[in-house]
């Protein structure tokens, strides 16, 4: 049996092997941290969060990822308001193609969770993520800047687990990306 992904086929045993590597190589890791979780940490709230100040276009300039087979880089996206429980979210995934990288459009509603309004419910391809804005960093009363936490199990076990280092500028000052930088490796 072959799955198809738009660009990629493999065997279900091919699947089961990259699930696998993917699963050991996120323990391992998270053992030579000294840092074992049987599932994903609970979110983190983020005190007055507003999601409508969220709203707008992103640029991804980075991510920190203990562990994640990546073939594509969301490196922009729109998240706008339907209304105050619902997003539309759009982004531009850059993808491995037949003649080099290519642009693939995706498309999906994400639903924000009001007892945690910084944790945003993604649903895409018959898939949740949770997408937690762990932290974000104002300039003249916007979001300018923001930190997502996100991490995926599969089977009781940690399949991704990573940062994601977001911008409204398309082009990053190093200052600002370092200063998210060591946010990341202080943050709990």
């Amino acid at each position: 049996m072959t799955t198809r992904i738009p660009f990629i086929s493999l065997t279900k045993k091919k699947l089961i092997l990259i699930s696998l590597a993917l699963t050991l190589g996120t323990t391992l890791f998270l053992f030579h941290r000294k840092t074992i979780f049987l599932s994903c940490p609970p979110p983190i709230r983020i005190p007055d969060f507003d999601p409508t100040l969220y709203s707008g276009r992103w640029y991804e300039q980075g991510y920190k990822d203990v562990a994640q087979f990546k073939i594509c880089k969301c490196f922009k996206f729109d998240f706008n308001s339907i209304n105050p429980k619902e997003f539309d979210f759009s982004y531009t995934a850059l993808c491995p193609g037949r003649k080099g990288y290519a642009e693939y459009p995706v498309h999906s509603i994400v639903e924000v969770d009001h007892s945690i309004p910084n944790l945003l419910h993604e649903k895409v391809a018959g898939m949740e993520f949770l997408n937690n804005i762990v932290k974000v960093y104002k300039k003249n009363g916007v979001y300018d800047r923001a930190i997502q936490f996100q991490c995926k199990q599969f089977m009781e076990s940690i399949v991704y687990i990573g940062f994601n280092l977001v911008s409204r500028s398309p082009v990053f000052n190093p200052a600002e990306y370092d200063e998210m930088l060591r946010d990341i490796e202080h943050s709990d």
